[in-house]
């Protein structure tokens, strides 16, 4: 039976956690970080239905993962009991590796936290020497003030971000914003949000476009097609003209200003004063014959919803799937195999 199905307490964390590059050259790692050290926010699983939770990763942690581990050994020598184990995807089918101990690393991100001792089997062995599997995910108890209690029997798994179900990366509020500064446009930023909240593509453009205003008109913008070519018809030729007075308005005025007093960038000043300026804003949208952005969250999810259904959209995936390559890479060959549907799929948003 499901360790995680009948113990209504057990969380499967969704942290996804690189597994050592020792593997690269065909060699088995003899221990992997179990949970990286310090506090983080994550996205999480309890008894089938999402949550979501602050978890602290302490010695104390450690150690207490590490009695119940002994117990788990001791019930299985005696055999009253099942030897601890991870598994595939958090299936809770055939073990990938049995933990021979837990421990506290210290405090290094990628080399401290709860570590695990590992005895590989040899379907985890041909797993991630065949690279099918690169990452791992823990299993563990948590109480009300977000400290580790322990673990499931069923302690962990190996998992792919390719596979069925998407798995976050843990990112503390800190890392997201270092991530999200270090993105370079929306889409990047989009990616972030999706990993570090586990939010689906569409929910993290609706998150990011009410966060960052600023940008996300930028990249409706880039969108249309217009970025480093001239205009190819009349209502291009009029964004164009819009875009080209609209620099010269008071809000690029107070946002380049902004970004200068506060050693901003300039997106990164100007989505600041797109929010605490909001009047400002939509007299500098208007010029650029955006609309109400009082609406524009209903018509982001309506024109995502347009796109995921278009030819295009569907042709990409069916690249992406069929490549094992990433949506967006699949989108620029589908745009060269069809450039008629990718006009289509364009005009559409």
């Amino acid at each position: 039976m499901n360790e995680l199905t009948k113990d209504p307490n057990a969380i499967e964390a969704r942290i996804a956690l690189d597994l050592p590059g020792m593997a690269d050259a065909g060699a088995m790692p003899n221990d992997i970080q179990w949970a990286p050290p310090g506090s983080h926010s994550i996205h999480a699983s309890r008894g089938g239905k999402p949550v979501e939770l602050d978890v602290n990763v302490t010695p104390a942690g450690a150690q207490r993962v590490a009695e119940m581990h002994a117990r788990y050994t001791a019930a299985a020598d005696s055999g009253e009991g099942d030897r601890a184990y991870f598994d595939f995807n958090h299936d809770d089918k055939e073990a990938s590796a049995h933990p021979k101990g837990f421990f506290w690393g210290g405090d290094d991100p990628q080399k401290g936290g709860i570590r695990a001792n590992l005895d590989w089997t040899g379907a985890g062995k041909r797993a991630v020497l065949g690279r099918d599997f690169r990452r791992f995910s823990p299993s563990f108890y948590v109480d009300g003030k977000g400290e580790i209690r322990g673990m499931p029997v069923n302690c962990g798994g190996l998992v792919n971000r390719a596979a069925f179900q998407r798995i976050a990366p843990i990112m503390s509020k800190l890392a997201e914003a270092n991530a999200l500064t270090s993105a370079p446009d929306f889409l990047s930023k989009a990616k972030v949000l999706a990993r570090s909240r586990n939010l689906s593509d569409w929910d993290s453009y609706q998150v990011l476009a009410h966060a960052e205003p600023y940008l996300y008109d930028c990249y409706r913008w880039e969108v249309l097609g217009l970025g480093g070519r001239k205009p190819e018809s009349p209502q291009e030729t009029t964004y164009l003209a819009r875009w080209q007075l609209a620099e010269h308005d008071e809000f690029v005025t107070q946002a380049k200003a902004l970004s200068d007093a506060l050693d901003l960038t300039l997106d990164a000043a100007a989505n600041q004063l797109a929010r605490s300026q909001p009047a400002l804003y939509e007299r500098y949208r208007d010029k650029l014959g955006l609309g109400d952005s009082r609406h524009y969250n209903e018509r982001v999810l309506a024109v995502h919803a347009r796109a995921e259904a278009s030819p295009f959209f569907l042709l990409a995936k069916s690249i992406a799937t069929q490549r094992k390559i990433d949506i967006t890479a699949a989108f620029g060959i589908a745009a060269r195999q069809s450039p008629e549907l990718y006009d289509s799929y364009r005009q559409s948003l």
